[in-house]
């Protein structure tokens, strides 16, 4: 922009720049020559050749031509791999332990840099310009503190005493981590006893601790197995009614040998999934169970009242509701129904605790300590009607007929010297299976025998009653 002057007067006058700016093209020359393409000839008036999606449109409809060889570019050797040809593909697979920094080449060290040392180092004490200097503040503050007393004029700078580092937290598998988490825990025990305030529901907020109980297992009430079975029915043993049968509180369940095909199907399975349990799934034994049930709840309750151990009269004979073929007291079971099993859940020795537990409570001081006594679960099953055999059974089909006795006379004693042997190693260290492994198949022909030889004697006893289901 210029002006000029006349006659005093000061009048701007716009003048443009023009600017000749040429472009270089760096760019080196295509490699192949250009393409000539077959364009219709619509004239500039159309106006398709100075479109901006003209040239797109040409280089859409134009198809690529890419020729690839076999081996699509990368060329592969398989001669020098050990094994290939054998089956043997491991030296074309990655390995499964990741490599160390040692074994890289130095080109893929360089790769594996954390992204913290990429771009340019900074300084540790670079000079900002735009903070102030604090020489100025430092040197008031430091005056008023000398200013305080006459002993402190003599040192004027203080030392500090050193921080303490918090201690390394252990390992979470160390015993030392194990031992501290199980101290913090009764710790925080014995304050929520102290005041139940403290305690509060998970989700029920408005929920209050009335009565805490300590949870302590139960050594003395150990089976001979080990464990305890929990059964759930699918249905009601017994017809609906208004009044809940107390029959059910005392039932015999007695297992049934399973015919020779089905058990060595079972063993055949068992093996193949401790060779591959990965591929082969643990079996389920399909195990059978014959239900009793005693006549009247007069029965029922006597027979409860034979395994209550706070009953003085518990050995007593008079709580016998029948007597046998040979005159000594029985208790009379009739046979109710077969049940078949699913979906059975057997644990062992070390996980016997973990899934499910059985408790009882224990109010009175008196006869022990006021705890929760829990006792493990060792195996857990669904029961369900046996129909299809039972069908064939009742039309007389089945090769069974008659091996189900319609009665039991049962007759409670106490445990013997080997069960007794074994049901005290249970208590020493409930983890520990009594049973050697040499003598299991032995132990079990020996109770498969007895169970038979029992169940032949009971049948001789129920001979004049007896009734085939």
């Amino acid at each position: 922009m210029a002006s000029s002057s006349r006659g005093g007067e000061h009048r701007p006058v716009h003048q443009d720049y023009i600017a000749r700016i040429r472009y270089s093209n760096a760019l080196p020359p295509p490699p192949h020559p250009p393409k000539l393409l077959d364009i219709p000839n619509t004239g500039l008036a159309s106006g398709q050749y100075t479109a901006p999606g003209f040239a797109s449109r040409l280089a859409r409809e134009q198809p690529l031509n890419v020729e690839a060889d076999a081996e699509l570019g990368m060329p592969l050797d398989l001669v020098g791999m050990p094994g290939i040809f054998d089956g043997d593909e491991s030296s074309i697979q990655s390995s499964s332990q990741p490599p160390s920094m040692q074994s890289l080449h130095p080109h893929d060290r360089l790769l594996l840099r954390p992204l913290q040392t990429l771009g340019k180092p900074k300084p540790a004490d670079s000079a900002v310009s735009f903070l102030r200097r604090t020489e100025y503040i430092s040197s008031v503050t430091s005056k008023g503190k000398h200013e305080a007393g006459p002993l402190r004029s003599l040192n004027p700078t203080p030392l500090k005493r050193p921080t303490k580092r918090p201690s390394p937290e252990p390992d979470k598998d160390s015993p030392a981590y194990i031992k501290r988490k199980i101290d913090q825990s009764f710790s925080v025990a014995a304050a929520n006893l102290k005041e139940k305030s403290r305690v509060r529901h998970p989700t029920k907020r408005h929920l209050k601790l009335v009565d805490s109980y300590p949870m302590i297992p139960d050594l003395d009430a150990f089976p001979d197995f080990g464990g305890y079975f929990t059964l759930k029915f699918t249905n009601n043993p017994v017809p609906a009614s208004g009044v809940y049968d107390k029959r059910l509180l005392n039932a015999l369940i007695a297992p049934v040998s399973n015919p020779d095909d089905v058990e060595a199907a079972y063993k055949l399975a068992t093996q193949a999934h401790d060779k591959d349990p990965t591929n082969n799934p643990k079996p389920t034994n399909p195990q059978t169970y014959n239900y009793y049930l005693s006549d009247t709840p007069e029965t029922s309750e006597k027979f409860n009242d034979r395994f209550d151990v706070l009953n003085p009269e518990r050995d007593d004979d008079g709580l016998y509701t029948s007597r046998n073929s040979e005159g000594q007291g029985c208790y009379q079971f009739r046979f109710m129904r077969t049940y078949e099993t699913k979906d059975g859940i057997e644990l062992d020795n070390v996980t016997k605790y973990d899934e499910e537990l059985l408790i009882t409570f224990n109010n009175d001081e008196m006869l022990d300590q006021k705890a929760v006594y829990y006792s493990p679960v060792i195996h857990r099953v669904i029961m369900k009607p046996q129909r299809s055999k039972t069908i064939h059974r009742n039309a007389g089909l089945a090769d069974d007929v008659g091996e189900i006795p319609d009665r039991l006379a049962v007759t409670v004693n106490n445990f013997d010297e080997k069960t007794q042997a074994i049901v005290d190693k249970w208590k020493t260290d409930p983890y520990m299976d009594p049973f050697p492994s040499d003598q299991a198949d032995e132990g079990e022909e020996g109770d498969v025998d007895a169970a038979n030889g029992h169940a032949e004697d009971e049948e001789r006893d129920a001979e004049g009653d007896e009734e085939v289901a």
